[in-house]
């Protein structure tokens, strides 16, 4: 089944959210890697092109030590390693 636009926004802000959940953590990418048993360049992959499975995303919150669901929640921010939408939402809100 192919995907349109709207579920490539939906799976790359769950990307975004896991990678923003892991720096709220104080954890690095290599770091989380060592705790989920993977290389660190899986953990680069998933945070930036997704294409985990379900199990996956359990094993994410496993190390992250969260519920999955914290995974749906909408990105603090758009960019995950800038505060660009930070000062936008401060013009905007």
């Amino acid at each position: 089944m192919p995907q349109n636009k709207h579920s490539d926004i939906f799976f790359k802000s769950i990307y975004r959210r896991i990678a923003e959940i892991r720096r709220e953590k104080g954890l690095t990418q290599e770091k989380l890697a060592e705790i989920m048993n993977v290389a660190p360049r899986e953990i680069q992959r998933w945070e930036s092109t997704g294409g985990m499975s379900l199990q996956t995303l359990k094993k994410f919150s496993e190390a992250l030590e969260c519920h999955p669901s914290e995974f749906f929640e909408k990105p603090k921010s758009i960019d995950p390693e800038s505060n660009h939408s930070e000062k936008r939402n401060r013009y905007t809100s």
